[in-house]
C-alpha cells in the first residue's frame, strides 16, 4: 500500500511546501527557546516566546518568497537546494535581528534573544534540508523496490566516473553499484557513496557475479588495449554488457548524457584500423538486394550497417531490442545519402 501510494504521488503544490517549511521554522524556534532556558517553561513564557515565534515565522515567509526556496522538487533535492535553503535561513535571521534592534532602540527590550536566533539558524537549516533528503531517499528506495533496475559497475574512480554515475543514476531503471579501480590506493574506499573495488583482484569476476552486475561502463581514457580486452573477455564470459563513454571534448555542450554512453566499439579492441569490405564480389552480392542485420545497434552490427549501406542494397532492415541505439544507427545510416530503403 505504501509503495503504491508513493508511486502514484504527484508533485506537491508550492503552498504545501511553504506551510511545511514554516511549521519546521516554528518548531526550530521552540527548540531554541527550550535549549536556551533549560526547558524551564516559566522562563520561556517570560521571554516573549509567542512574539519571537511570530516574528521568526513572519520573516521566514518573506525570506521563502524572496529566495524561492519552495520551488525545488523535494524528491530531487540536491546541493543547489541546500544552498538556497541556507540563503533563506540566513536572510530570515538578518530580518529578525534587524527588527529586534529597531524594537530594542525604541522600547528598550528585545523580542527574541540572540542566542535563540543562533540556535534556530542552525536547527532550522538542518531540519529543512534533511527532511528533503529523507523524502528523496524514500522515493529512491521504493522506486528501486518496485522497478527491476539494471545494475551497473563503473570502471574508473575519477572525475569522469563520478559524472557518469550521476548520469546513470538519474536514468530510470539504472543503478550504479560501485566503482572498479586498478589503483590500489583507491581500492576499498568510498567515492560519492559507492564502494571502490580493486580491479586487478583475482576475485573481480566473483565480485561482479555476487553483485549481479548487468553492465560495466569504462570511463578511463588511458586504459591499455590489453586491459580493455581483458575486461571485455570477462564481461562476455558472464553475459555482462560493456559500454564506454566518449572523450570529454566530445561531450555535448560540455556535458555527458546517457545517450553518449555507447556499447564498446570493436575498433577499440583491435589496436589497428578495422578491415573495410572492399571486395567486388561482396558488392555484387549485396547491391539491389534486401539485407537484414540482427543486433544492428551493437558494436559489430552497427559497423556492418555502416559498411553494407555503401554497397547500395535495395532495402536494409535493422533489428535490435535496444530501441534508442537502434534509432541512432538508423539516423546515421540515413545521413550517408544512400538510395537504399531503410
Amino acid at each position: 500500500m505504501i509503495v503504491r501510494l508513493i508511486r502514484n504521488l504527484q508533485i506537491l503544490p508550492r503552498w504545501v511546501i511553504i506551510i511545511i517549511d514554516l511549521i519546521i521554522i516554528s518548531s526550530s524556534v521552540l527548540l531554541g527557546y527550550l535549549l536556551r532556558f533549560n526547558f524551564v517553561l516559566s522562563d520561556i513564557i517570560k521571554n516573549h516566546y509567542q512574539d519571537g515565534t511570530l516574528l521568526f515565522v513572519g520573516c521566514g515567509l518573506v525570506s521563502i518568497i524572496i529566495t524561492g526556496s519552495y520551488r525545488g522538487i523535494v524528491r530531487y533535492t540536491g546541493m543547489e537546494d541546500g544552498v538556497r535553503i541556507f540563503g533563506m535561513i540566513a536572510l530570515n535571521c538578518v530580518l529578525v535581528c534587524g527588527i529586534n534592534l529597531v524594537v530594542f532602540y525604541n522600547n528598550h527590550y528585545s523580542i527574541i534573544p540572540y542566542s535563540v536566533v543562533l540556535i534556530t539558524l542552525l536547527s532550522s537549516f538542518l531540519f529543512l534540508f534533511n527532511y528533503r533528503l529523507l523524502v528523496k531517499h524514500m522515493f529512491s528506495y521504493y522506486r528501486h523496490r518496485t522497478i527491476k533496475n539494471f545494475r551497473v559497475m563503473i570502471f574508473g574512480a575519477g572525475q569522469t566516473g563520478v559524472v557518469t554515475r550521476h548520469v546513470i543514476n538519474s536514468t530510470p531503471r539504472m543503478q550504479v553499484m560501485g566503482f572498479i579501480e586498478d589503483n590500489p590506493n583507491k581500492a576499498g574506499k568510498v567515492l560519492d557513496g559507492a564502494k571502490i573495488y580493486y580491479g586487478k583482484s583475482i576475485d573481480l569476476e566473483s565480485i561482479l557475479l555476487d553483485l549481479n552486475i548487468d553492465e560495466l561502463v569504462i570511463t578511463v581514457k588511458d586504459i591499455s588495449l590489453d586491459r580493455k580486452n581483458e575486461l571485455v573477455d570477462l564481461c562476455m564470459r558472464n553475459q555482462i554488457k560493456i559500454r564506454t563513454i566518449p572523450a570529454v571534448e566530445k561531450w555535448v555542450k560540455g556535458e555527458l548524457s546517457f545517450n553518449q554512453i555507447k556499447e564498446i566499439n570493436i575498433d577499440d579492441l583491435l589496436g589497428r584500423e578495422s578491415i573495410k569490405l572492399n571486395n567486388r564480389a561482396v558488392e555484387e552480392d549485396i547491391r539491389g538486394k534486401r539485407v537484414v542485420i540482427t543486433g544492428a545497434a551493437g558494436s559489430i552490427g552497427s559497423e556492418l550497417v555502416r559498411q553494407i549501406i555503401s554497397f547500395q542494397p535495395a532495402c536494409l532492415i535493422m533489428i535490435d531490442q535496444a530501441e534508442s541505439p537502434l534509432y541512432e544507427i538508423e539516423r546515421e545510416a540515413r545521413s550517408y545519402g544512400s538510395n537504399s530503403q531503410i
